[in-house]
Protein backbone atom coordinates (compact mmCIF):
# COMPACT_ATOMS: atom_id res chain seq x y z
CA UNK A 1 0.00 0.00 0.00
CA UNK A 2 1.91 3.44 -1.04
CA UNK A 3 1.90 5.96 1.36
CA UNK A 4 0.69 9.59 1.26
CA UNK A 5 1.25 12.79 2.19
CA UNK A 6 4.32 14.02 3.34
CA UNK A 7 6.26 10.42 3.96
CA UNK A 8 5.52 9.98 0.29
CA UNK A 9 8.05 12.71 -0.57
CA UNK A 10 10.66 11.48 1.45
CA UNK A 11 10.45 8.59 -0.08
CA UNK A 12 10.14 9.41 -3.72
CA UNK A 13 12.88 11.57 -2.78
CA UNK A 14 15.35 9.10 -1.36
CA UNK A 15 14.57 6.79 -4.59
CA UNK A 16 15.55 10.34 -6.95
CA UNK A 17 18.90 10.38 -4.68
CA UNK A 18 19.11 6.57 -5.03
CA UNK A 19 18.86 7.20 -9.13
CA UNK A 20 21.51 10.03 -8.75
CA UNK A 21 24.05 8.12 -7.40
CA UNK A 22 23.32 4.82 -9.89
CA UNK A 23 24.14 7.45 -12.24
CA UNK A 24 27.36 8.43 -10.88
CA UNK A 25 28.48 4.81 -11.24
CA UNK A 26 27.57 4.18 -15.02
CA UNK A 27 29.35 7.40 -15.74
CA UNK A 28 32.31 6.25 -13.46
CA UNK A 29 32.31 3.09 -15.22
CA UNK A 30 32.21 4.50 -18.46
CA UNK A 31 28.89 3.21 -19.56
CA UNK A 32 27.05 4.27 -22.93
CA UNK A 33 24.95 7.22 -23.35
CA UNK A 34 22.40 5.17 -23.93
CA UNK A 35 22.23 3.15 -20.79
CA UNK A 36 22.49 6.58 -18.58
CA UNK A 37 19.64 9.05 -20.87
CA UNK A 38 16.61 6.53 -19.90
CA UNK A 39 17.81 6.88 -16.22
CA UNK A 40 18.19 10.95 -16.30
CA UNK A 41 14.54 10.56 -17.59
CA UNK A 42 13.80 8.44 -14.48
CA UNK A 43 15.11 11.19 -12.42
CA UNK A 44 13.50 13.87 -13.96
CA UNK A 45 10.04 12.05 -13.75
CA UNK A 46 10.55 11.71 -9.89
CA UNK A 47 11.42 15.24 -9.12
CA UNK A 48 8.00 16.30 -11.26
CA UNK A 49 5.91 13.77 -8.95
CA UNK A 50 7.53 14.58 -6.21
CA UNK A 51 6.84 18.79 -7.22
CA UNK A 52 2.93 17.35 -7.90
CA UNK A 53 3.13 15.43 -4.60
CA UNK A 54 3.67 18.91 -2.80
CA UNK A 55 1.36 21.17 -4.98
CA UNK A 56 -1.65 18.29 -3.69
CA UNK A 57 -0.39 18.78 0.14
CA UNK A 58 -0.70 22.59 -0.45
CA UNK A 59 -3.95 22.48 -2.34
CA UNK A 60 -5.56 20.02 0.49
CA UNK A 61 -3.91 22.19 3.66
CA UNK A 62 -5.90 24.72 1.86
CA UNK A 63 -9.03 23.72 1.23
CA UNK A 64 -9.01 22.43 5.12
CA UNK A 65 -8.49 25.97 6.33
CA UNK A 66 -10.54 27.48 4.07
CA UNK A 67 -13.41 24.84 4.88
CA UNK A 68 -13.13 24.79 8.70
CA UNK A 69 -13.75 29.33 8.34
CA UNK A 70 -16.89 28.25 6.22
CA UNK A 71 -17.81 25.52 9.20
CA UNK A 72 -16.82 28.25 11.67
CA UNK A 73 -19.16 30.51 10.22
CA UNK A 74 -21.84 28.64 10.50
CA UNK A 75 -21.47 27.88 14.16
Amino acid sequence: MAKKGPASISDRLNRVEGQIRGIEKLIAEGESTEKILPQLQAIISGIENVKLEMIKEQMKKQLLSELDKVVDLLK
